[in-house]
């Protein structure tokens, strides 16, 4: 008879066990990303915005990346006028460091757009893995200028 109970006892054990082992609330281990990438999710001034020549203009891009190929790299924003000038005065160029894996940062830089000779700002937001000084990871955000 304690033989019986034994058994029953370990079999109710395996059975709990094998229970939690496929909780339906557990989920399996997402693989990690193999590529860099990244993304504006928000900018100010909204995508779309004219800007004005000769205007002050406070640029704000909340930006998502996944960095897979480096255990460290950076996050520019690089703004240019429509002949890839760049025209912001704040040197270095704004950029943030981040390490492998993925998250949200944001990044902010103000210009002077020229009252002339400027009809289009560009906003770049680029990737660089390691030390990298290049990268095809990028997004950019195109503005008209009146």
């Amino acid at each position: 008879m304690r033989r019986g109970m034994l058994f029953h006892a370990s079999l109710a054990l395996m059975m709990l066990f094998a229970l939690r082992c496929s909780d339906s609330d557990s989920s399996p281990t997402e693989p990690e990303p193999t590529i860099d990438s990244v993304a504006i999710e928000t900018i100010t001034p909204v995508q779309g915005t004219t800007l004005q020549g000769g205007s002050r203009v406070t640029f704000r891009a909340r930006v998502r990346y996944t960095l897979a190929t480096a255990s460290s790299g950076r996050i520019s924003l690089i703004i240019e006028d429509q002949a890839s000038r760049n025209i912001s005065a704040t040197t270095p160029q704004p950029s943030i460091s981040v390490t492998r894996g993925g998250q949200v940062v944001e990044l902010t830089d103000t210009i002077d757009i020229p009252a002339n000779g400027v009809t289009r700002v560009d906003v770049f937001v680029p990737l660089f893995p390691g030390t990298s000084t290049s990268t095809n990871t990028v997004q950019v955000v195109r503005y008209t200028v009146q």
